[in-house]
């Protein structure tokens, strides 16, 4: 799977948090049906329309959350939300300093930086009576998987995140991989990467990433000279 690295991760990584404080415009044409003329539309406007979905992936670019983790994330622990039992979940603590996630059997918390606490404490502000932090208001549950895929296709056309024949580069998953080379490329070690990541073991994050300290072993070896 391809990671997005370099000029294409800062250039998701940016558009996600300016968007949070101005509005993105970009014009472009539209052949108006049965006539020749052109309508001038506004690029962003499904992105500027979908504001839990600008939120959702600003979460993910600063946490290595999955989307499915994100998703499903409420504003508080419900009574049901135990890794007893099989289903996935996740919450905010009730200080908002940290999210609780179990996801695939494994539990693990992200603790939560400044910007991030701002943001939720921002949208909590409309919460109203939401138990998800971003409830689609028609079902009062979490967005489904289909529609965050589809927005996030969008999202790599619109920043020209695309291959020859303009299909995306990336997946929402992709973001995951992304954070991971981020921090690898910090000097960050795998064991704290395992554990913002919520592997059972940390074999599987190797295994996953290993390739990824490529470099690091080049330079290990230059100091056998």
């Amino acid at each position: 799977e391809e990671i997005p690295i370099g000029e294409d991760w800062e250039r998701l990584y940016d558009f996600c948090k300016d968007s949070l404080t101005f509005t993105p415009k970009g014009v472009y044409a539209k052949r108006s049906k049965g006539y020749n003329q052109h309508i001038r539309k506004n690029k962003w406007d499904w992105w500027n329309d979908n504001k839990w979905f600008k939120y959702m992936i600003y979460i993910m670019v600063n946490t290595g959350m999955r989307g499915g983790e994100v998703r499903i994330l409420k504003w508080e622990r419900g009574p049901e939300d135990n890794p007893s039992q099989p289903d996935s979940y996740s919450y905010l603590d009730r200080e908002m300093r940290k999210l609780c996630i179990y996801f695939k059997g494994s539990y693990g918390e992200v603790p939560l930086t400044n910007d991030l606490r701002n943001m939720f404490k921002k949208l909590r502000r409309d919460r109203g009576d939401n138990i998800y932090v971003f409830q689609n208001p028609r079902s009062q549950g979490p967005y489904q998987k289909r529609y965050f895929y589809e927005n996030f296709r969008r999202l790599c056309i619109g920043l020209g995140l695309v291959d020859k024949e303009q299909k995306p580069l990336y997946t929402p998953h992709s973001i995951r991989h992304g954070v991971v080379s981020r921090l690898i490329r910090k000097g960050v070690d795998m064991f704290k990467i395992q554990r913002l990541l919520r592997h059972s073991s940390i074999r599987t994050t190797l295994d996953i990433y290993g390739h990824l300290q490529q470099d690091d072993l080049t330079e290990t070896m230059d100091l056998l000279r």
